[in-house]
């Protein structure tokens, strides 16, 4: 069986928003406004290319109609004292049509995690809506439980 969404048309680079991709550099504002762009545009892709890191802390997906397309490698920021409260690391309140693609790397670096199990660790993805999907994406070391 085969699941239907509708995903908005605009496409975003999240390089064209400022991120870098060098695995050291916060990426999170440029791919956060990506994701904003596709608020104004009624949904749409945000693509983070291949061979490229980027390095984030949560993200929230407030759009319906976003596919979020990593094709390179998403790293979890793991600087526990500058993680902002208990937002897991992508995120979607009352949100429809939302999938996470792209046939690459989700890096929680868990262990720094792991080993403040008593503390807040943040999920991977935590999507409230209807018809989401996540298709073609590796999960590695997540702070929390997987997904």
């Amino acid at each position: 069986r085969h699941m239907a969404l509708t995903i908005g048309e605009a496409e975003y680079d999240v390089t064209e928003f400022g991120a870098v991709g060098d695995g050291t550099t916060d990426d999170t504002a440029a791919i956060q406004a990506a994701l904003g762009a596709c608020v104004a545009s009624s949904g749409g892709t945000v693509v983070l290319p291949r061979e490229k890191t980027f390095l984030t802390f949560a993200l929230k997906i407030n759009a319906s109609n976003t596919e979020l397309r990593i094709e390179g490698t998403l790293l979890v920021n793991n600087d526990r004292e500058a993680w902002p409260g208990e937002e897991d690391v992508i995120s979607g309140d009352h949100v429809s049509n939302v999938a996470i693609t792209g046939g690459g790397l989700m890096d929680g670096q868990g262990l720094v995690w792991w080993e403040n199990r008593d503390d807040f660790r943040p999920r991977m993805v935590s999507l409230k809506g209807d018809h989401g999907l996540i298709h073609n994406v590796t999960f590695k070391d997540p702070p929390n439980h997987c997904p």
